[in-house]
């Protein structure tokens, strides 16, 4: 099923049964956008299998004040499977940021296997509050362990403004289709 933002706002409209009330500054395209929002976060917190995607041909990126990490598709916000692409023979674990934390500013590496973690990082080329998904990855694979990787993830709720929400815009809402 696939939405555009003005049906979007149409279903709003009707669902209310004319403009919503708004307070203050707000306009009603602003309470639309915020009516919609909130429906698409409280969908999307659910594992639906709509909201499955697989990224492939990912690689591992090495930085020498982050370490190194996989870029992650802007609308990822759970991580299903990450397999490489290849025969890179070398077990993954997922672990939760703490304990990434933990074990690579100790040291501690684990014994034939890397771990990882999911992080929003900032990413200051789009926006400066905006946060890109990455995931970390420890200890660095040497340089002969490059690959691609197939990545299986959720896909989060990609949030809506008021200028999509006027009424005009017929654009196919890519989160749910």
């Amino acid at each position: 099923m696939t939405l555009t933002y003005k049906q979007l706002r149409d279903h709003v409209l009707l669902s209310v049964g004319g403009d919503p009330s708004t307070v203050g500054s707000t306009t009603v395209n602003d309470r639309i956008a915020q009516i919609v929002n909130f429906a698409g976060e409280h969908l999307f917190s659910r594992g639906w299998r709509f909201r499955e995607r697989t990224a492939s041909g990912l690689t591992i990126e090495t930085a020498e004040n982050t370490g190194s990490y996989v870029d992650l598709p802007s609308d990822c916000s759970e991580i299903i499977s990450f397999e490489p692409s290849n025969s890179w023979s070398s077990s993954i674990s997922f672990v939760d940021p703490a304990t990434f934390q933990h074990l690579s500013t100790a040291g501690i590496e684990p014994e034939l296997s890397y771990i990882a973690t999911l992080v929003f990082a900032v990413d200051t080329s789009l926006d400066p509050d905006a946060l890109r998904p990455r995931l970390d990855i420890y200890p660095a694979p040497p340089v002969s362990a490059t690959a691609s990787f197939y990545v299986r993830y959720r896909a989060g709720w990609t949030t809506l403004t008021a200028t999509q929400l006027d009424g005009t815009d017929t654009t196919v809402l890519t989160n749910i289709s």
